[in-house]
C-alpha cells in the first residue's frame, strides 16, 4: 500500500514537548484525532498482530489528523513499543490508551515519546479489575493526574455518564473524552457523548469518541463544539487510511 521506506527514516530519539497534545486539539473546527489499533476490546482482533505502525500513524499524519492514539495495554493488542515506533515515524501529539493506575505505567508511556494518556473514570471489564487489584501501588484518579503533569504528560479522563464526568472534574481534569461505548458491557450509544456534552464546563478540553463513521458524524460534533473527535476501528478497517482521515474531515 505504502512505498515509503520507514525502517530508515526511525528515529528513536525523537522527543516533544510538553502541551503539545493540547494545542493540537484545542478549539475549533473540531479535530481529528486517528487510533491504531490491532485489537478492539470489545469486537476481537482487527489486523494481524505484526500489522505495522509507521506506514499507518504516517498515513493519518498525511490525511489531516492532528493526533495519534496508540494502545499500550497488551490485553488490548498494543504495547508502549508500538508507540515508540510511532513517536519516531511522526511529528503528530501521541495519546497512549490504557488502564493505567500507577506512576510507573505513566513514567513508560511518556519515555516512549506519549504527549498524553488515558484515565479511565469508569468501571473496567472484569479481567482488567482482576489485575488492578493485585497492584499495590495503584494511585487515586487525582493523585494520577498529578503525577502525570508532573511528568508532562496531559491526561484525558474517559467517561461514558453524568457520575463519572463529575468524578473527572473533582480530579481536576483538564481533558474529558466522552465515550459512546461503554467499556464494561459493550454497549453502544451512539448519542451519549453529544447528549452529554453540555454537561462538561466550557473551560475543559472535549474529545468524543466511538462508533464514529462518517463525515456527518464528525459535522455533529464540530457543531457541537467539540474540541476534537476520536476514531479508531474505521480508520483500520479502510485500506486507504490516508484517504480515510481526509473524507472525515470533509476533504
Amino acid at each position: 500500500m505504502f512505498e515509503r521506506d520507514f525502517e530508515s527514516e526511525l528515529d528513536p530519539d525523537r522527543r516533544v514537548e510538553s502541551g503539545r497534545f493540547i494545542e493540537a486539539i484545542a478549539g475549533q473546527p473540531v479535530s481529528l484525532i486517528a487510533e491504531f489499533k490491532r485489537k478492539s476490546p470489545h469486537d476481537g482482533w482487527i489486523v494481524s498482530s505484526d500489522y505495522p505502525v509507521a506506514e499507518t500513524v504516517w498515513a493519518y499524519e498525511a490525511g489531516g489528523a492532528a493526533a495519534l492514539s496508540l494502545l499500550a495495554d497488551e490485553a488490548w493488542g498494543g504495547s508502549v513499543d508500538d508507540i515508540r515506533q510511532a513517536r519516531a515515524t511522526s511529528e503528530l501529539p501521541i495519546l497512549a490508551k490504557g488502564y493505567f493506575c500507577t506512576v510507573r505505567e505513566l513514567e513508560a508511556v511518556r519515555e516512549a515519546g506519549a504527549d498524553a494518556a488515558l484515565l479511565v473514570v469508569g468501571s473496567p471489564p472484569e479481567q482488567i479489575i482482576e489485575r488492578l487489584q493485585k497492584t499495590p501501588d495503584r494511585l487515586p484518579l487525582r493523585e494520577l493526574n498529578v503525577q502525570g503533569r508532573k511528568l508532562g504528560l496531559n491526561l484525558v479522563f474517559e467517561v461514558t455518564s453524568e457520575q463519572e464526568i463529575y468524578r473527572a472534574l473533582v480530579a481536576n481534569a483538564e481533558i474529558i473524552a466522552i465515550n459512546n461505548r461503554n467499556l464494561k458491557n459493550g454497549g453502544m450509544d451512539e448519542r451519549r457523548a453529544l447528549n452529554l456534552k453540555s454537561l462538561v464546563p466550557r473551560e475543559q478540553l472535549v474529545i468524543g469518541a466511538s462508533g464514529l463513521e462518517s463525515a456527518n458524524q464528525v459535522a455533529d460534533y464540530n457543531e457541537a463544539k467539540f474540541d476534537a473527535v476520536l476514531v479508531g476501528s474505521a480508520l483500520m478497517h479502510d485500506q486507504n487510511p490516508e484517504q480515510a482521515v481526509r473524507e472525515l474531515l470533509g476533504g
